[in-house]
This record gives C-alpha cells, sequence and structure tokens, in this order.
C-alpha cells in the first residue's frame, strides 16, 4: 500500500494533550500536511482527557468537520510492537499515512515500522523538522487566543512551549530572542524516532542507520535556523 507523504496519524497521546494537538493541526496547515485519527485513538485519548477538557470527538465534529480514519486489520501481526500500541499501528497504515506522531516511539519495533514504511515520530521532533516560522506563528497564536488562562504574548506562549517542545522551542529561538527556555522542564523522551523514511523530503531509505534525528543529513543541513 501506498504511503502518503503528506498524512499523518495522531496518536492518543498526541491527542489528549490540548497544546501539543493545537500547535500540530494549525501548524500543519500553511504546510500542506494532513492529520487523522481512527476510532480507536480517539477512545483512548477521550479516556484519558482532563475533566471539563473538550473531548476529541467534539472537537472533531463541531470545529474540524473531519472524518475519522479507517480500523486497521490483524494488529496481532506486529509482534514487536506493544500489545497496546498494535492496533494503533494497523489503524495509521490503513489511513495511508507515512508518519505516526506519538509521545511513545519506543512502544512500536523497529521491524514492524520498516516493514509498512511508516516512520514513529515524536511530535517535538516532526514539528521542530518541518514547521515554517509561519506555520509555528500561526499555531502561537491560535493558542494564545484559545487556551484558558494563557500568556498575554506570543513571545510568552513560546517560553512556556519550550518546556515539553524543546527542540521546537529551540528551533525558532531567533524568532523570539527575549523568550528564554524555563530550565526546570522535564526530560524528553530517550527515543524521538523509529523507522526508515525522512521526516523532512519523505523518502525512504533502505538503512535507517543513514538517518540523522530522524531525516537525511542533507535535509538537515537544508533546514536554516528562521531569522526574525
Amino acid at each position: 500500500m501506498a504511503r502518503s507523504t503528506r498524512t499523518i496519524f495522531l496518536d492518543a497521546n498526541v491527542l489528549a494533550a490540548p497544546v501539543t494537538r493545537t500547535l500540530l493541526l494549525v501548524g500543519i496547515e500553511p504546510i500542506d500536511i494532513v492529520a487523522t485519527w481512527s476510532q480507536h485513538a480517539e477512545a483512548e485519548a477521550n479516556r484519558h482527557l482532563r475533566s471539563r477538557a473538550m473531548s476529541v470527538t467534539d472537537l472533531r465534529t463541531t470545529i474540524l468537520e473531519s472524518d475519522l480514519s479507517p480500523t486497521g486489520e490483524n494488529p496481532s501481526r506486529f509482534v514487536g510492537t506493544k500489545g497496546a500500541d498494535r492496533q494503533i499501528l494497523a489503524d495509521a497504515i490503513a489511513a495511508e499515512a507515512a508518519f505516526l506522531i506519538t509521545t511513545d516511539v519506543d512502544d512500536f519495533a523497529e521491524a514492524d515500522l520498516v516493514s509498512e514504511k511508516v516512520a514513529a515520530v515524536n511530535p517535538d521532533l516532526f514539528m521542530a523538522s518541518r514547521f515554517t516560522a509561519e506555520a509555528y506563528q500561526r499555531a502561537l497564536i491560535q493558542l494564545v487566543t484559545s487556551l484558558r488562562n494563557p500568556p498575554k504574548t506570543v513571545a510568552q506562549m513560546h517560553t512556556l512551549i519550550g518546556r515539553k517542545h524543546p527542540r521546537l522551542h529551540h528551533r525558532f529561538t531567533a524568532l523570539y530572542p527575549d523568550g528564554a527556555r524555563d530550565t526546570s522542564l522535564e526530560q524528553e523522551p530517550r527515543v524521538l524516532y523509529r523507522g526508515a523514511r525522512c521526516i523532512i523530503c519523505g523518502r525512504t531509505v533502505k538503512d535507517p542507520g543513514r538517518l540523522t534525528s530522524g531525516s537525511h543529513p542533507a535535509c538537515l543541513a537544508r533546514l536554516a535556523p528562521p531569522t526574525p
């Protein structure tokens, strides 16, 4: 089955995190990427939402007006992937997504991902690799205008982003030089990428070892920091 490099599949742990979810959904619009998720991912996300938070179902049906992606078949074939995530991987494949965006990359076996030409990518790494300055600024503005008790300025929002998305924060530091990152932050996961598909250009490789931080070195070299 062909994979669309324009399509990303969102895991439940991403859907259940409002800031991360908003950054992704708003930031992908200017860069021609489409996000989708399945019934299984949506149900799991709804189960882990904080009280009084809008359900992912309501977000999808009333604001995004989008449909669920198909349910994948035979998830048990992914023997190296953790049991609870086999259905997620099957659903990402059924959605023909090239990238599975998840905070638990290490739950997905590299052999399973490579065989299906899907890459599992941490959201921070994906956004830092793919977002343009326009995409990031649009997402920050949306967060400032939509969150409860948000920072007053976009620059302050940028500072807060560094708490859970240090790579994205660092990528766009030049845009907000006064937005120093809070150093009392949680550590990023040990595994941020698995697969054999370049995050930036979308091409697959035979040897995953050729990729650096999930991308071809040549693609990374062209990813110059934005200037204010």
